[in-house]
């Protein structure tokens, strides 16, 4: 211990390395799409109480006048985020929509999802810029398909477009994902596995999706489904790739929670929920 101490007090003396605590917001996404998964899969919900401070942490540090900052330290910062930042982040916020039902994270993972269209969207050629159109600070503005160790910003933007559409219904998101892949079409047959997240994106459209929607009275209702029906024993029952569960009296049988499964938008008739 005489040594230890001794040893300790000789190293304080010396010059400490520079330390990086600051936090992005791009790991952070991954992390609440990570933690939203875990919840979903094991019902921890240890791991969905992280998800939710971390998403809060970023809507209250990590957004300025609308842009979403790369980073921050100490909860300040100021350089804005590339489409690699935006498409992490509204990746989580609409992984925690489905896990939660929240609607307040389907509004914010819309907004800044028309937020990215907006500034990183090519309008001529489409496709999304890394950085910000027509950025005087940038010398060349690529788009990235590779997927490396974390998936590129416009893998990460297919598959939020097509999430966008498939709970929305909203055709306009729909668009802007035909558009991403056919500017992108030539580049598939290059890269072909090392652009496996579009890839998928583009097989999932292929092979059709699959949409359970559940229509409770009240949301108290909705609540008690959400417990009783956890996204394990609902896959079990009705195999899908989106699910809703959604306050309407009027889509209800008999005044009970009713299922309404679809394929490609396509509703079978209605069925109270299996117990």
């Amino acid at each position: 211990k005489a040594m230890r101490d001794k040893l300790a007090v000789h190293r304080s003396g010396r010059v400490k390395p520079s330390l990086d605590d600051k936090i992005l917001s791009m790991c952070n996404g991954f992390a609440i799409y990570g933690l939203a998964c875990m919840s979903e899969v094991f019902q921890d919900e240890e791991a969905l109480s992280l998800a939710i401070k971390t998403e809060k942490y970023l809507h209250d540090f990590m957004l300025q006048g609308g842009d979403l900052l790369a980073s921050v330290r100490n909860e300040k910062g100021s350089i804005k985020g590339t489409v690699d930042d935006y498409g992490s982040t509204i990746r989580g916020l609409f992984k925690l929509f489905t896990v939660t039902q929240e609607p307040d994270y389907l509004k914010k993972g819309l907004k800044l999802l028309q937020h990215a269209l907006h500034k990183f969207w090519d309008p001529k050629d489409g496709g999304f810029f890394i950085g910000e159109l027509n950025s005087p600070e940038l010398i060349y503005n690529p788009k990235e398909l590779y997927d490396g160790a974390i998936p590129s910003g416009n893998s990460l933007m297919a598959g939020n477009l097509l999430s966008a559409f498939l709970l929305t219904e909203d055709t306009h998101y729909k668009k802007y994902l035909d558009q991403l892949i056919a500017h992108f079409s030539n580049d598939l047959n290059q890269y072909k596995i090392h652009a496996a997240h579009f890839m998928g994106v583009i097989r999932l459209l292929e092979k059709g999706s699959r949409e359970l929607k559940i229509y409770v009275m009240n949301e108290e209702t909705k609540k008690r489904v959400l417990q009783e029906y956890p996204a394990a024993r609902l896959k079990k029952m009705y195999p899908h790739d989106v699910r809703l569960v959604l306050v309407d009296p009027s889509r209800c049988l008999e005044g009970l929670p009713t299922v309404h499964y679809c394929r490609n938008g396509a509703c079978g008739l209605p069925e109270l929920l299996q117990n």
